[in-house]
């Protein structure tokens, strides 16, 4: 089981904070990559609503930083320290097709 939403948009920079949390279940094959073809979509459906999509992601975290480049997600530098902490900063810009 998974959950992902965005939080604290911020409509002046069109930017929102991308969250997720997945259960055990995600580390097997079939069930993680169905995952990441859904959460393709709903990527696309957030990149409809807000240009740039970020957040952090703990440095030991691996699992989440995989599934972070498998969705096209880019890392940034410098890394954040939050209580004592590293965290690496990533975000995704939407691309806006014009008619």
């Amino acid at each position: 089981m998974v959950i992902l939403g965005i939080t604290q948009p911020q409509p002046e920079s069109n930017t929102a904070k991308i969250w997720a949390i997945g259960t055990t279940a995600l580390e097997r094959p079939e069930v993680y990559m169905r995952w990441v073809k859904a959460s393709i979509q709903i990527i696309e459906t957030f990149g409809k609503q807000f240009e740039r999509l970020e957040n952090v992601v703990h440095e030991k975290n691996k699992k989440a930083i995989r599934y972070l480049r498998h969705l096209d997600f880019e890392f940034t530098e410098p890394a954040v320290t939050i209580k004592n902490e590293v965290f690496l900063p990533f975000h995704k810009t939407a691309v806006k097709v014009q008619a």
